[in-house]
């Protein structure tokens, strides 16, 4: 039934928009001379990009993406047309291909040279992160990966895992990403009892569950609120427990906005909330009543200061001359053995392994800029008051420090393990890809 009653018929705002760019006269003359400027400035990045290259001697990046064309017409000229045909096939891979995007962003001397003033500018002025930072309240930087994982979708519900993991192979991605931690958890938990080894699992909650009084406004108000977390975290966690995973989860039920235990500029726990957790875990892996007893190490704190900015200022790439954010200085304290005067050192015949990421490397590891022989490894055996075995990789414990466990060189370094406490970021629950690995038998002594 017509209710226009012969008017015109109404028509929603795309509509309109179509008639309207449908009437738009534009003259051959404008439209010639933006196209010709579009095709200017696209020509001149590339071509710009190769001069200075030439110019510094090197071999310009954008011939590299045509190298397996050069190669295949030299198979095929040599008689080897199956060869020709696979260099050409390998060129146009979707792996291929993204990797030489990354390059040509991370070598870029228009991005090296404007991203960083351009970035200083919006945050500075406009108070912007960017696709890996987020800017809290009073110079309190947060990783964005781990704000997503507390407001993302559950991850109890498979339908998360699913689509995170096609949103991988649409990004080029080989194979089937394996995105749901579930199956590798419960996997290493029963290999670990297959070989005589308890399995302490110890997420390490992410900086936007302790702090969101620094995050945003709403969360200062008030005594004390519940740590935030993602919706699915709890039947996660219950489901995995109903498994036998021994799941040792060190965040405390509330935090109030005066307490600090992340670092103002940076993706970590502060030294004196690592020490917490590691006397925590010391504590629960001590109940379960698997470590027989002996002699106590004799081992010492020593204070010490170390200053720098934080990663997330460097993820941020700011100018090397930037003032918006300062160098922040903290007391560590390095785990000294009293035998040797020395900082402890890890023991491959140890009984405890810890296997981690960043958070078991940071003041320990003196790459990330925050000293050494006072990280979570160290605190963990001073509070055990015994030696400890580590494998720690920034970034590497969803899946690299599991699948180091894989190497038949470590069948003896496992057969003295009665325990393994296995460390990760919380937030890789639902940013890191899972693989399932086969961890060695362990070569047990002989000796009594």
């Amino acid at each position: 039934m017509d209710v226009n009653h012969g008017r015109e018929p109404m028509l929603n705002q795309t509509q309109r928009d179509h008639l309207e760019l449908a009437s738009t006269d534009v003259s051959p003359a404008t439209a010639r001379f933006f196209s010709l400027a579009f095709v200017a400035i696209l020509c001149a990045v590339p071509i710009a990009q190769a001069s200075v290259e030439i110019g510094r001697k090197e071999w310009p990046q954008v011939l590299e993406l045509f190298q397996p064309f050069a190669d295949g017409v030299r198979q095929l000229v040599s008689g080897d047309p199956k060869g020709g045909w696979s260099s050409w096939r390998a060129a146009l891979e979707p792996e291929r291909l993204h990797s030489y995007e990354d390059t040509v962003e991370s070598e870029s001397i228009f991005a090296s040279y404007f991203q960083p003033r351009a970035q200083q500018m919006l945050t500075g002025w406009f108070g912007a992160g960017n696709d890996r930072v987020v800017l809290g309240r009073d110079g309190w930087v947060f990783y964005l990966p781990g704000v997503d994982y507390v407001v993302g979708p559950s991850v109890a519900d498979r339908a998360t895992y699913e689509r995170a993991a096609q949103k991988l192979v649409n990004q080029g991605a080989a194979g089937t990403p394996q995105v749901d931690p579930r199956p590798a958890i419960l996997d290493f938990a029963r290999q670990c009892r297959a070989a005589g080894i308890h399995l302490v699992v110890v997420p390490v909650p992410d900086k936007a569950m302790m702090q969101p009084a620094q995050l945003y406004a709403n969360a200062a108000r008030g005594a004390a609120i519940p740590v935030p977390n993602n919706a699915g975290y709890r039947q996660f966690v219950e489901a995995l427990r109903a498994e036998g995973v021994d799941w040792f989860d060190p965040a405390p039920p509330t935090v109030r906005a005066g307490e600090i235990r992340y670092l103002e500029q940076d993706t970590h726990w502060t030294p004196a909330y690592m020490d917490a957790v590691a006397r925590d875990v010391a504590n629960h892996v001590r109940g379960t009543g698997v470590l027989p007893d002996r002699e106590p190490l004799p081992l010492q704190l020593v204070p010490q200061e170390v200053s720098r900015h934080g990663d997330l200022v460097d993820m941020l790439s700011l100018t090397k001359e930037q003032a918006l954010y300062q160098p922040r200085t903290v007391t560590i304290e390095q785990v000294i053995d009293a035998r040797t005067g020395q900082p402890l050192t890890r023991d491959a015949t140890a009984d405890v392994l810890l296997l981690g990421d960043s958070f078991t490397n940071i003041y320990s590891a003196q790459a990330m800029g925050w000293g050494t022989g006072a990280g979570f490894a160290q605190h963990l055996a001073y509070h055990l008051q015994r030696p400890i075995d580590v494998i720690a990789f920034n970034g590497g414990a969803a899946t690299q420090s599991r699948a180091e466990l894989a190497r038949s060189e470590n069948a003896e370094r496992l057969g003295h393990k009665k325990v393994i406490v296995y460390q990760f970021a919380i937030r890789a629950l639902l940013t890191e890809t899972w693989e399932q690995s086969r961890m060695v038998t362990p070569r047990r002594s002989s000796a009594p």
